[in-house]
């Protein structure tokens, strides 16, 4: 799942890196404001079904195939309903954010609400019997149609940045569609059928299930929506103007969004498959079971998080000129400046991500809302205090002081339930190997004058001294008491 995780990155870069060089900052940040709120009427519509499929179905399979039966019916009815919502509330929003011409944009990528909401049930069931194969290949599925929008913002770039936007966005609701039917398709390929449940269930229990995992979910898609009407709006009364400040918006949340993301996106294989393994310990009522592979997960996540974030903080400029070379040299420099401060989203976002799906395996999802409420209340206070004095340099500490307040209170939250780990070992080991391949990046970034090659050199080398201190401190001791305690890796 990490290996077609980073193909799908690495796709999705080439699809990405394209479409901010044509669209411009402008034409990203156009982009980008409309995210919030699709991003959000996915949260409320489909975000909590895979979850509560993968708990249910682990936990007790014939119980969770009834669960799954209903799920059908409701993501339908949900789906629907988010893509009627889109299609009405186009224009209202559009002109709330200041940007009419968006309304277009909303009306295109409105039917992608209802294919990921069927597609979540499926994914919840995959994800339950753990066809890692079919949740992958979904992955890849998306982001290689997505390169349609590409070629459909390239054709219709001759007419402005709109149109290009318009076809962009078309290539994400036509992927969409194409992930639902590799779902559709994968199930019966595997030989399941959809005969009625043997247990009756209605819809109102499946409903009132996944409502604490979909406040969980929906926290943050919520604050992103509060963002994309405030973030613009309180940069031009800082004094700044409202065509610079959409381009700064852009350049955050576009082009430095992007970089930061890929090693998140890293991880989510362990945040996926963790929630049906640990609410089986759970169903078998193993606490030493859920303790275990906790550990596991937690320093396996730290472990690739760490030093991607000081890498990126590191080369942040040479990954800049690298990857957006059409950015004007001001917009590259103010890219790197951003990129230096989210690196440190990294590892903090990687580990609430990580807390957070533990407490839903452990069903404590009401719990993680309450504690993704307070990180929403942090960042919409602090987006209000520092971006009229900071600008979007202010947005981008915001969100290290959101993360990192609600990542502290998962942690609390998690420990009090389950107990404390011994995280302290290997810890300390990902941070001596870190620190080891920042020195080497460091040296290279300062021997080698070709930008493109000191970057290829940096990945390859600093990749390379940090897996081989990590194994020597860490990794082949943990390894082997796995190996000799019977254990699978």
């Amino acid at each position: 799942m990490m290996l077609c995780s980073f193909l799908a990155k690495a796709i999705g870069a080439v699809y990405r890196l394209p479409l901010t060089n044509l669209l411009g900052a402008d034409g990203v940040g156009r982009y980008q404001l409309v995210f919030p709120l699709y991003a959000l009427t996915l949260a409320l519509t489909s975000s909590a079904m895979p979850i509560l499929l993968a708990r249910q179905i682990a936990k007790e399979m014939r119980f969770g195939y009834a669960v799954f039966r209903r799920s059908l019916t409701l993501m339908a009815l949900l789906g629907g309903i988010g893509t009627l919502f889109l299609l009405t509330a186009a224009y209202p929003i559009a002109y709330l954010q200041g940007a009419p011409s968006l309304a277009t944009c909303y009306l295109v990528i409105a039917p992608a609400v209802l294919a990921v909401a069927l597609s979540s049930s499926f994914r919840g069931w995959f994800t339950a019997t753990l066809h890692t194969g079919v949740l992958s290949g979904a992955t890849l599925v998306e982001q290689v149609v997505k390169l349609s929008g590409l070629g459909f913002a390239v054709w219709l770039a001759k007419w402005g940045d709109v149109p290009a936007v318009l076809g962009a966005l078309a290539g994400v609701t036509i992927a969409e569609v194409a992930t639902l039917i590799w779902h559709v398709v994968a199930y019966y390929a595997l030989g399941y059928r959809l005969p009625s449940p043997a247990v009756s269930l209605s819809l109102r229990p499946v409903w009132l299930s996944s409502l604490p995992i979909t406040a969980c979910n929906m926290i943050m898609p919520v604050v992103a929506g509060i963002d994309s009407l405030l973030l613009v709006n309180l940069a031009v009364w800082g004094g700044a103007g409202r065509d610079a400040a959409v381009n700064r918006y852009g350049v955050l949340t576009g082009a430095v969004g992007t970089v930061t993301n890929l090693p998140i996106v890293l991880t989510l294989a362990f945040v996926t498959l963790i929630v049906p393994i640990v609410s089986r310990a759970v169903g078998r009522r193993s606490i030493m079971d859920v303790r275990r592979n906790s550990t596991d997960v937690l320093w396996l996540v730290m472990a690739l998080s760490l030093p991607s974030a000081v890498a990126l903080a590191l080369m942040a400029p040479s990954v800049v000129r690298l990857l957006y070379p059409r950015l004007t040299l001001a917009e590259q420099s103010f890219a790197a400046f951003l990129l230096r401060i989210s690196a440190a989203s990294v590892p903090i976002i990687s580990m609430q991500q990580m807390y957070n799906a533990l407490l839903q395996a452990v069903e404590r999802s009401v719990t993680g809302a309450k504690q993704m409420a307070v990180g929403g209340v942090v960042k919409v206070v602090a987006d209000v205090v520092l971006v009229p004095f900071l600008g979007m340099t202010g947005a981008a500490v915001a969100a290290l002081a959101c993360y990192a307040t609600v990542l502290v209170l998962h942690w609390i939250a998690y420990t009090r339930l389950t107990g404390r780990y011994a995280l302290a070992r290997p810890f300390a080991a990902c941070a001596f190997a870190t620190l080891c391949m920042g020195v080497t990046v460091w040296s290279l970034s300062r021997l080698i004058a070709n930008n493109t090659l000191q970057v290829a050199l940096n990945v390859l080398i600093g990749a390379a001294v940090y897996a081989i201190i990590l194994w020597c401190t860490h990794g082949a001791s943990w390894w082997h008491n796995r190996r000799a305690s019977g254990r699978s890796v």
